[in-house]
């Protein structure tokens, strides 16, 4: 019966949406300690009190790249195009 078909595959749908979100929640952590960093949030925030616009205007004296990857099964062809773009944009400030 397609009535039931349709039933089961939203029960499925529905178990596979809760455990992204009790993934996505567990990764919450990271993400806000990440936004929260110092750095971050003053060359970043104009709302932060120790926000510098002269310095955020200025052109950097050093410039820090964060690469983040998968570490999942079967994402090698994400994780480099994600190192390769990586490396291009590292290489456009070592060459300039």
């Amino acid at each position: 019966n397609v009535a039931q078909l349709t039933g089961v595959m939203k029960l499925v749908a529905a178990s596979k949406l809760k455990g992204v979100e009790t993934r996505l929640m567990a990764g919450r952590p990271f993400g806000e300690g990440l936004m929260n960093s110092v750095s971050f949030k003053i060359e970043v925030d104009p709302e932060h009190p120790d926000y510098n616009h002269d310095v955020a205007t200025a052109e950097p004296k050093k410039i820090m790249f964060m690469v983040v990857t998968t570490d999942r099964g079967l994402c090698g062809g994400v994780n480099s195009q994600i190192i390769r773009a990586a490396r291009a944009e590292y290489k456009r400030y070592t060459d300039a």
